[in-house]
């Protein structure tokens, strides 16, 4: 995870010991290359049917939703629409992530995006007419016997019947997002892939340039030097490029609150809640609660500054590792996480190993590729794919498990239609975030040396704040921003003082931030890509604690009810998926639950150490 959450990944060389030539992917299950005819084929026959549905339905949907087997049918042909539009997209996303720099990568996913656009558009009449249903006919239609995969998105549909917009105001929204937001991200991406670093050295020494995740990754050196030099320089090339982002992200804003405006939210953060099918009072339970916890954030780093034996810990020292830091194979990190899931279920270790076989693993970092990792679920009638950069770091085979995690989840789902595919962020943060912990704790099992086991326990405390604690400071950072926006247009120091406002809040002192930290807002892709997403990353970390708690007191029984968790999918919504493994996720419980299974993991740590 690095500083956001999607920065885990790191460094970049194409190889790691042994000269061993890291895994990329092959991407033929969907198209053989960016020339590939079918490309066009796809978009094309997507176009054409598209056209057919519009003429054969708009106007129509209220009478074809009367009769439930053929609304089942209607939404039947949507999904094999979206199915076959979504495929190039995907496709372009994958080969543009693969290598942002590379001639055509750019224009590929452009004519891609656009004639997504222009299919979306064709089809834009579809939800404002159901949505124009009653609330009692949809619940009736969810209710349906011949419509049971559909339940839960039909059922979720209702929240968004306030919010949706007629037809030709969502086809003007999503035409101007190709010269708009659309572009503004890719620009953003394109930039922080071309973008080199300073290392600040000393006299007579060469200048060393390097890119976004090998800076980075120098904060977990051993050398302090080195760390604040890396962050110095890295601060320096954000403060250098500010400005330009500064008017990204203002633009950014703004777009989202002009949408927010037309579609009726209240709050800038109300549809991403209606997307993760969340409420705002559950939202705000896992916000307190995790605020709560940041007494245990300062605990735990005055513990670290101690083992250090510093006066004080800045910024740049908060990943400074004890112990070994020798690099890891890639074929070691295969086997530790093959074994781990392995160990949990046997099904879990089994499609594991495909990834790893099929070449659905892209893991060499290359000039021009996207930093950090991701998993693609793509389409429930292929495969996901799992991109990273891997370095050897002990980080990074947690990142591989983790992006394994999503992959396992999506592999599972696969069985679901388009329309009940992929699930709320929360639930699959979830799935990443456990596979974390079967890696940990599979680890601390197999090792005997208790150096080692405080070195490992340390690292994972430190991942547990950065995807909880860490996540809900930057929610409420975008908050901050949202709100002061409305106020008119944010200088730079307005985002650097609100940024450092909600660091300070989260770390009470125990670390101090340079001047230079004020301008690390500006890298974390989330805020550009997907406004108010992190929050989901501390859902999943709090929620899997409490699995994982309740699988460690049934071994035997969990393993197969966490499988169909995962296996649901959107079929059902987080409440039903919670109810299934008895938890209610309308209490604060479950949070509170997970906030007292990290502060063990805190005392675990300082217990090992004997302080």
């Amino acid at each position: 995870m690095g500083e956001g959450r999607v920065q885990k990944a790191s460094r970049g060389k194409g190889k790691v010991n042994k000269g061993r030539t890291l895994p990329a992917w092959s991407l033929v299950d969907l198209y053989t290359s960016p020339d590939d005819k079918r490309i066009s084929s796809d978009l094309r026959s997507a176009g054409k049917l598209a056209e057919a549905f519009r003429r054969k339905y708009v106007g129509k949907i209220a009478k074809t939703s009367q009769a439930a087997t053929r609304f089942k049918k209607l939404l039947a042909e949507y999904e094999a629409i979206m199915l076959l539009a979504a495929k190039p997209y995907h496709y372009a996303s994958l080969l543009f992530a693969e290598s942002a720099l590379e001639s055509g990568r750019g224009s590929l996913l452009q004519m891609a995006r656009t004639r997504y656009v222009e299919i979306t558009n064709l089809l834009a009449f579809f939800h404002p007419e159901l949505l124009s249903l009653s609330k009692q006919r949809l619940q009736k239609l969810a209710k349906s016997k011949a419509l049971g995969e559909y339940e839960n998105y039909l059922t979720q549909l209702i929240h968004y019947q306030k919010h949706e917009l007629p037809e030709r105001e969502k086809q003007i929204f999503s035409d101007m997002s190709l010269v708009g937001k659309d572009a503004v991200m890719r620009m953003f991406d394109e930039e922080f892939a071309s973008r080199s670093y300073e290392l600040p050295t000393g006299r007579g020494q060469q200048v060393r340039r390097m890119g976004l995740e090998e800076i980075l990754e120098l904060l977990h050196s051993p050398d302090r030097n080195l760390r604040k030099r890396a962050q110095k320089g890295f601060s320096k090339g954000l403060e250098e490029d500010s400005r330009r982002l500064t008017l990204y992200f203002n633009t950014l804003l703004q777009e989202k609150s002009i949408r927010d405006r037309y579609h009726c939210f209240s709050k800038p953060e109300e549809a991403r809640h209606l997307d993760n099918q969340i409420t705002l009072p559950a939202a705000e339970s896992l916000v307190r609660a995790a605020k709560r916890s940041f007494r245990d954030v300062k605990r735990f780093y005055e513990f670290k500054k101690e083992l250090l034996g510093y006066k004080e810990l800045y910024d740049y020292d908060r990943y400074a590792p004890l112990g070994n830091t020798k690099k890891i194979p890639w074929e070691k990190a295969r086997e530790w996480v093959e074994e781990a899931f392995e160990a949990f279920d046997p099904e879990f270790g089994s499609i594991a190993r495909e990834f790893f076989e099929k070449g659905w693993i892209d893991a060499a970092a290359r000039p021009g590729k996207r930093g950090g990792a991701f998993c693609s679920f793509v389409t429930p009638d292929l495969h996901p794919y799992v991109f990273l950069n891997y370095g050897g770091t002990e980080r990074d085979v947690f990142t591989l498990a983790h992006e394994l995690g999503h992959a396992i989840h999506a592999y599972l789902m696969r069985e679901q239609s388009y329309l009940s595919f992929d699930s709320p962020l929360t639930i699959a943060e979830t799935a990443s975030v456990f596979a974390e912990l079967l890696l940990y704790d599979y680890l601390m099992k197999k090792t005997r040396s208790e150096s080692v086991k405080l070195a490992m326990s340390i690292r994972h405390v430190e991942n547990i704040i950065a995807t909880v604690h860490r996540q809900i400071s930057m929610f409420q950072f975008e908050r901050d921003i949202h709100a002061a926006r409305k106020k008119g247009e944010l200088a730079t120091e307005d985002f650097n003082s609100l940024w450092r406002s909600r660091q300070e809040e989260m770390f009470q002192g125990a670390v101090t931030l340079t001047e230079g930290y004020d301008y690390w807002w500006s890298y974390i892709p989330h805020f550009v890509h997907s406004p108010f997403y992190v929050y989901a990353y501390a859902f999943g970390q709090l929620l899997a604690l409490g699995l994982f708690e309740r699988y460690q007191s049934a071994p035997d029984t969990f393993p197969d009810k966490y499988r169909e968790f995962l296996r649901a999918g959107n079929s059902l919504s987080p409440q039903q998926l919670g109810r299934n493994m008895g938890i209610n996720l309308s209490k604060p419980d479950i949070w509170q639950q997970g906030v007292v299974a990290f502060r063990k993991r805190v005392k675990a740590a300082i217990k090992l150490a004997g302080v």
